[in-house]
């Protein structure tokens, strides 16, 4: 019988049904001293089981659960905070102080996941934005948000990234970290107060939702960001602005950041009081404690009034407080929603030829690698199939922002059916097993593909393949090509000449073509005859 425990473990983490992932041993980054699974992570077109289950916690086998389902829904998500050098108690009880429903729990590099748990499947692009807020809110801005995908193309054979499940028995001698769930204390949860907390924190999104408007509205939001001392915290209104500064506001800025921060705020202020944006600015550094000397203050505001400047999105503390998509979507925000593409997510699926899923905006493209290199090919398949209308940009700009992209690429296996040898396979074993095909050798110079019984193989021309590929509605393929496709099949060319008439013509095995089974008659509505 399986482990209550386990089954209750399962069911919290239940995602996509058909795949998962797993891992052997880890390896030492290249001139670092973090053990990683990426050489030895693999995705396997296989379902998630209880045994699967039973071996990951008995520490036999790792089990990697893809959160976004094929219905681009999910019942959980996580904020995955990776630097080590933080007190990661503090973020819990931050998270805690916020009355956040999170789910600590230590990873297996060391850093700390905040699962999050909800009461019913719920669209993955809802998910994220709530755990963006909560990571935003915490100061945790450019953790990793799971599910990765706001939507996935499943009947294109397109996966979500997977996420190593906590409480795996073993930690491949000292390479990984105890994934346990964490107390207030640092103390690590067993498995079976890990499933009682995470049941009683299972919650709706629209609760998390109004949670959320309701934290951006009063400013009541975490405590200090990284767990160092708030040096400010006077509560402001920046709705139609950066969400960082709503954060900021919030939770009190340190004294050694007021000074970027208040420029941040002027920036903000000039775009939207562009009537009295010095008097906001002076009036906002009186809210820090202490405020910034009046020479400073000055600096900032002579400074944008000779020129205007772009927000500071990366400095901190504004970093740790981003909230991009949103800050996209804001009237003062960084710029409206659509102006260009931001690439959230990009896999390959090693078919021949290959074919990329590209994530903007929450919604899923499928391009061809041609596609993905040309930035007006981008342009119109995203006006075709999203409605997606960006401002043109030069084709090096949009290689960079792919080129960033691919640093996090990830590459699926094609299933067997998937991909131009596939579907050449699919063809050509339509063509040699046809009711068309020949009865005898002579057939051939009919054009009709015949089968030598005795010898084992299929002989046809590649002119007959040609006409019937055409009338298929593929067009335009080579003989070399379709010559190198043969080939890959195990066939080979052969010359043939009986009567004295040669041939040049193809053979392949009958062991690599699957006849297509005769299909019965229609049956007849009616009077019987």
């Amino acid at each position: 019988m399986p482990d209550k425990n386990v089954e209750r473990l399962a069911s919290l983490f239940e995602g996509f049904a058909g795949a998962h992932g797993t891992h052997g041993t880890p390896t030492r980054e290249p001139g670092g001293l973090k053990w990683a699974i990426k050489t030895t992570a693999k995705t396997l077109r296989e379902p998630v089981t209880i045994k699967l289950w039973e071996q990951h916690v008995a520490g036999k086998r790792p089990l990697g659960v893809i959160p976004i389902r094929e219905d681009n829904s999910c019942s959980w998500g996580s904020i995955d905070f990776d630097e080590y050098d933080e007190d990661l108690l503090k973020i819990i009880v931050r998270a805690e102080a916020a009355k956040m429903p999170l789910v600590p729990c230590r990873s297996k590099s060391g850093g700390l996941h905040l699962f999050l748990f909800l009461t019913e499947p719920t669209a993955a692009g809802r998910v994220q934005a709530v755990l963006r807020d909560m990571a935003a809110s915490l100061g945790l801005s450019g953790s990793e948000i799971f599910p990765k995908q706001a939507k996935i193309l499943a009947e294109r054979s397109d996966l979500g990234n997977w996420m190593v499940m906590p409480y795996y028995g073993g930690d491949f001698d000292g390479k990984l970290k105890a994934q346990h769930g964490l107390k207030k204390t640092g103390a690590e949860m067993l498995l079976s107060e890990f499933v009682k907390l995470a049941e009683s924190r299972r919650v709706g999104i629209e609760t998390l939702e109004e949670l959320t408007e309701k934290r951006r509205a009063s400013g009541n939001g975490a405590a200090a960001p990284r767990g160092k001392k708030s040096r400010g915290g006077a509560k402001g209104d920046f709705s139609d602005g950066p969400p960082c500064l709503q954060h900021l506001a919030a939770s009190g800025v340190q004294s050694d950041g007021r000074k970027r921060t208040l420029f941040m705020q002027a920036l903000y202020f000039k775009r939207g009081f562009p009537d009295n944006w010095k008097e906001k600015i002076e009036q906002s550094n009186q809210k820090f404690t202490p405020p910034l000397p009046s020479s400073e203050v000055n600096s900032i505001i002579n400074s944008l009034s000779k020129k205007d400047y772009e927000y500071t999105c990366k400095e901190e503390p504004m970093r740790s407080h981003c909230n991009s998509s949103l800050c996209r979507m804001r009237k003062f925000g960084v710029g409206q929603a659509g102006d260009f593409p931001v690439i959230s997510s990009l896999r390959k699926l090693r078919a021949q030829p290959p074919v990329w899923f590209l994530e903007i905006e929450g919604e899923t493209l499928e391009l061809s690698t041609d596609d993905l290199q040309n930035y007006m090919r981008f342009h119109k398949i995203a006006m075709d199939r999203v409605n997606q209308c960006y401002r043109m940009m030069r084709n090096d700009a949009w290689l960079s922002l792919v080129s960033e992209a691919m640093a996090n690429l990830i590459e699926l296996d094609a299933p067997a059916d998937i991909g131009e040898d596939a579907e050449f396979q699919e063809h050509l074993e339509e063509f040699l097993t046809n009711r068309a095909r020949g009865t005898r050798r002579e057939d051939l110079y009919l054009d009709r593909p015949w089968e030598d019984v005795e010898e084992g193989k299929h002989y046809f021309t590649l002119r007959a393949l040609k006409k019937f590929l055409a009338s298929e509605g593929i067009k335009d393929v080579s003989r070399n090509k379709l010559s190198s496709l043969v080939k890959k099949l195990g066939g080979e060319p052969k010359f043939i000449n009986p009567h004295g008439k040669g041939l040049n013509t193809w053979r392949i095995p009958s062991s690599k073509v699957t006849a297509i089974g005769e299909l019965p008659p229609p049956k007849m509505e009616g009077d019987k005859i």
